[in-house]
């Protein structure tokens, strides 16, 4: 199977959209998805997805301290589905949590 790779430019406009051709037109989320597929898995890199790129970063960016409404806001999602979707709570967490109150 051969595979086209377009060039990817990211763009700074006021648009939905991230990924563009070199023509301006908008490259189809699945067609990321793919080429991300085809690369994971040419690299060996098993049970990742473009999709688990969003809950990584959601995870760092709230690990890091970033409050939820700006989490939400760079997600374009609600607050309560961020906080009910990513927030996780740890061991390591919770003792440094105590550690704080002593």
């Amino acid at each position: 199977m051969r595979f086209l790779i377009v060039s990817l430019i990211i763009k700074k406009i006021n648009t939905e959209y991230l990924f563009f051709q070199n023509n301006g037109n908008v490259i189809n989320v699945h067609s990321v998805s793919k080429w991300f597929k085809y690369f994971c898995n040419a690299c060996g890199v098993e049970g990742v997805t473009f999709h688990s790129l969003r809950h990584t970063c959601a995870t760092n960016l709230l690990q890091n301290g970033v409050d939820l409404a700006t989490v939400a806001a760079i997600l374009r999602d609600s607050i309560e589905t961020v906080a009910k979707t990513y927030l996780h709570t740890d061991e390591n967490i919770i003792r440094e949590a105590i550690e704080k109150l002593t």
